[in-house]
């Protein structure tokens, strides 16, 4: 999409104000009519203002905030494809496997995962991709639960942030492993 922009009203006087300051031939501007030019242009902006004329806004046009209440779908290459391996232990958060007293879920190999350090997992294991206020009302416990494929757990990290997971590959039999796609509800969740 092209970025141009068209000059605003208050640019445009800002323009003429300043070519009839200056002396034909002359580059040069004067600074007294300078300071009259930024003090009418700013009347001008208040008087918009004040008679409830749109405003146009300087700069950038800030763009919204995502909507993380709700997971995209599908979710993005960057949440897909976590593979936790039998006697890794998992920070959801940055979604790395790290030392035990950081992290949030453990796999082991019986394929059972186990919240750690007051971590939070379970839900009934949704098909579909959960909402930010389905895993807040789903029953979130620090009990192991087995995950089956394309099923979706809701989980809440040890720092508090809600998020899902759902297995996508089972490999526990061939590599002692589990393939995951993981969502976190960002930023940070708060009831």
């Amino acid at each position: 999409m092209n970025n141009l922009r068209f000059p605003t009203p208050l640019f445009i006087i800002f323009l003429l104000l300043a070519s009839a300051c200056s002396t034909p031939g002359s580059t040069r501007v004067d600074a007294d009519a300078f300071d009259t030019m930024v003090a009418q242009t700013a009347v001008l902006g208040m008087t918009q203002t004040a008679l409830g004329l749109p405003q146009v806004p300087s700069g950038p046009t800030p763009t919204p905030s995502p909507d993380y209440s709700y997971p995209p779908d599908p979710l993005p290459a960057s949440n897909t494809g976590f593979i936790l391996k039998a006697g890794e232990c998992w920070d959801l958060d940055t979604m790395t496997p790290v030392i035990d007293t950081f992290c949030d879920l453990a796999l082991d190999s019986n394929g059972v995962l186990t919240p750690r350090n007051l971590a939070l997992l379970g839900g009934t294991g949704r098909q579909s991709p959960p909402t930010l206020d389905t895993c807040r009302a789903e029953t979130l416990a620090s009990d192991p639960a087995a995950p089956l494929t394309d099923l979706h757990l809701c989980f809440q990290t040890n720092t508090g942030v809600y998020g899902f997971l759902v297995l996508r590959d089972d490999q526990m039999l061939t590599n002692q492993q589990m393939v995951f796609d993981i969502w976190l509800f960002v930023p940070y969740s708060s009831p």
